[in-house]
């Protein structure tokens, strides 16, 4: 093991892309060195707006390597109001002397340090291990204006520093590894020019690995798989604001596996459907942290048979160890199946809810919401189901959710004539404040929901 003589030893600062914008008014060290902090789009608004690229704010970003135990020092314009450090299981208690911030952490992952009682007043920190990436194509620092293929068999390494304004395209046997960043914040918002340039995209291959790797901005989607097999997402980080800037949308792909990430997005942030005449299966997102400021967190549906395929299915999903910062908009658990497809084996198990705001704006007050309905019975848009039959929800286990903060929620199963939703197992829903019972919203809704137990905790039990 490495011996750390001093305290900036443990830390690995990146270089400057010149062309970035940074963030002012607010600085950052850790490990006593000075971290720069980019300017990054994010979205408070809580109602989908064709002009959502115009009603953006900014949010401080900073990023580095580190390992050992590291202090972290963030000076603000003025003193803050309320210091909260997420996630919160990190028990990160902050020192606060005027406008300076002090406290420490001691594994790499992905931080929030907020600082008044509006969660648009955030900094976050992007702590990645130490790590070393064998190579074919290496990125050093700079800006890369253009797109990128990764033919089979590659590996694209983006160094510290790298950023990509275009679109990353991985065949089968490909890898995109690194420290960089794929930024889309110089192109217009693709509802207003139809042209959606998605980062990361792969159709119709299999054995991908994407590790590292950040995402700023994007005009769309951040990472689209489409009829691929055998995909390993980890510790990728994404900061997304604009229309449809979904996190990672899985269609018709199976074995795929996504794990150690942060994704803050303006809509759903991890989304299963079928688009082709292929299924959506074995898959598994676990110990991630979310933020959702517009939309679903963890979300199956709507589009559930876009291909119009003869009896599909979407199942053997699992959610699993996952920590959502805030979820300010609609379900953070939620199945939608808009088409016909028949979706079973699905389990929610360990969630934690650190701030649960659902139902702003135009959104919806749901903490769980299962149905079986087309895209516009549902609340939504008719374009979001092709097929007008029914398919069925089953085999479904909800385990062990906690809401630490925020309202009192509520939750759907509902199901149209010729469809079925049964063996929905719900318990262990916590709230630290209120009392819970979905049994009312199961009742006559051609759904079995079992409690095992739902009670309010103290906050400090949590």
């Amino acid at each position: 093991m490495r011996s750390w003589e001093t305290e900036t030893d443990k830390i690995i600062s990146y270089p400057w892309p010149d062309g970035m914008v940074k963030y002012t008014g607010v600085s950052m060290k850790a490990g006593g060195k000075d971290i720069d902090l980019y300017s990054v789009r994010v979205n408070s608004m809580r109602s989908w707006t064709r002009d959502a690229q115009k009603l953006c704010d900014q949010v401080p970003v900073g990023m580095f390597d580190m390992a050992g135990t590291v202090k972290i020092e963030i000076t603000l314009p003025c003193a803050p109001s309320n210091v909260i450090v997420r996630p919160l299981s990190s028990g990160i208690d902050p020192e606060v002397d005027g406008n300076k911030i002090t406290f420490s952490i001691s594994r790499p992952s992905q931080y929030s340090v907020e600082y008044s009682d509006n969660p648009k007043d955030a900094v976050l920190i992007f702590a990645n291990p130490v790590e070393e990436f064998a190579t074919d194509t290496v990125l050093e620092a700079g800006i890369y204006n253009q797109d990128y293929t990764v033919g089979t068999g590659k590996t694209l390494y983006l160094k510290p520093g790298a950023v990509i304004r275009g679109n990353v395209f991985m065949n089968s046997n490909s890898k995109l590894v690194g420290r960089g960043i794929i930024d889309g914040s110089f192109f217009e918002d693709w509802v207003n020019n139809r042209r959606p340039i998605l980062p990361i995209e792969t159709f119709n291959a299999s054995n991908i690995e994407i590790n590292g790797i950040t995402i700023f901005d994007p005009n769309a989607w951040n990472i689209e798989l489409r009829n691929t097999s055998n995909v390993t997402i980890a510790n990728v980080k994404i900061v997304a604001s604009r229309c449809n800037s979904d996190g990672i949308s899985i269609q018709s792909s199976d074995n795929i596996t996504i794990k150690d990430s942060f994704i803050r997005t303006w809509d759903d942030s991890v989304v299963i459907k079928n688009y082709t005449d292929r299924e959506s299966y074995a898959i598994t997102v676990k110990n991630c942290r979310i933020w959702t400021d517009l939309a679903q967190c963890l979300e199956i549906g709507f589009e559930t048979n876009r291909g119009k395929k003869p009896c599909p299915k979407i199942r053997d999903v699992t959610f699993e160890d996952i920590e959502i910062f805030h979820a300010l908009h609609k379900a953070p658990i939620s199945i939608h199946n808009g088409d016909n497809a028949e979706i079973y084996n699905v389990t929610y198990k360990n969630i934690t809810i650190e701030d649960y705001q659902a139902g702003l704006g135009d959104g919806w007050n749901y903490l769980i919401d299962i149905t079986n309905l087309t895209g516009e019975a549902s609340g939504g848009h008719a374009r979001w189901t092709k097929v007008a039959e029914r398919g069925s929800i089953h085999d479904v286990m909800i385990d062990n959710v906690k809401i630490l903060s925020g309202r009192n929620p509520g939750a759907r199963f509902e199901s149209w004539e010729g469809g079925s939703i049964y063996n929905v197992t719900v318990k262990n829903i916590y709230h630290a404040t209120a009392e819970l019972d979905f049994s009312e919203f199961a009742d006559g809704k051609n759904v079995s929901v079992n409690f095992s137990r739902h009670a309010a905790i103290k906050a400090a039990q949590v």
